[in-house]
C-alpha cells in the first residue's frame, strides 16, 4: 500500500505486516430447537491449523425480537484444549451480541502456541439450541496466523 505523505511507506509496510500475521475467521450457523450438544461439533474444524484465536464475538443474527438462544446455553471452545471462545451465550437474544477476550488455558509447558491441526469449535456446559425454532449465529474470531513469519514480514 503506497502513501502519498512523504517518509510514510515504512508506516505502510509496518501495516502490512501486521494485516499479514493478524486473521479473523467467520462462521455463520443455524441451531434449531434441539440443538447441538455439549462437546459435539458446531463448527468442524472452525480454528484452521496454525492458529492462534485471541478474541471472538458470537451475534444473534435474528431480527430484533425473534427468536433468542434456550436458557441452558453457555460458552464455546475449542475442541480438546479447554480454551474458551466466548464465556456466555445464555439466552443471547435476538440482535444481540456478546465478545470478549479468548481465555486460553490450553497454552501450557506441553502446548506452547498454534493449534498445528484445525480444531472443533464445540459448545460445553449445556446443548446449544434455539429457545424454540431456530437462531443463526455469527462467529468472529480474531487470532495470530503462524504459518506467517514475524521475522520474515519484519524484514522487508
Amino acid at each position: 500500500m503506497a502513501n502519498p505523505m512523504y517518509g510514510q511507506n515504512k508506516a505502510d509496510n509496518s501495516l502490512d505486516n501486521l494485516s499479514s500475521i493478524f486473521k479473523v475467521v467467520k462462521h455463520v450457523v443455524t441451531v434449531d430447537d434441539t440443538g447441538i450438544a455439549a462437546a459435539a461439533d458446531l463448527v468442524p474444524d472452525g480454528i484452521p491449523a496454525n492458529f492462534t484465536p485471541i478474541w471472538c464475538s458470537v451475534k444473534n443474527t435474528n431480527a430484533a425480537g425473534g427468536e433468542a438462544l434456550h436458557a441452558t446455553t453457555s460458552q464455546l471452545v475449542v475442541e480438546t484444549s479447554g480454551d474458551i471462545l466466548c464465556p456466555d451465550l445464555n439466552a443471547l437474544a435476538a440482535g444481540a451480541s456478546v465478545a470478549s477476550l479468548v481465555e486460553l488455558s490450553g497454552i501450557n509447558t506441553a502446548n506452547k502456541g498454534a493449534y498445528t491441526t484445525a480444531k472443533d469449535i464445540e459448545p460445553v456446559t449445556g446443548t446449544l439450541k434455539a429457545a424454540t425454532s431456530s437462531v443463526t449465529l455469527e462467529i468472529v474470531i480474531l487470532g495470530i496466523d503462524a504459518t506467517t513469519s514475524v521475522h520474515d514480514s519484519l524484514n522487508e
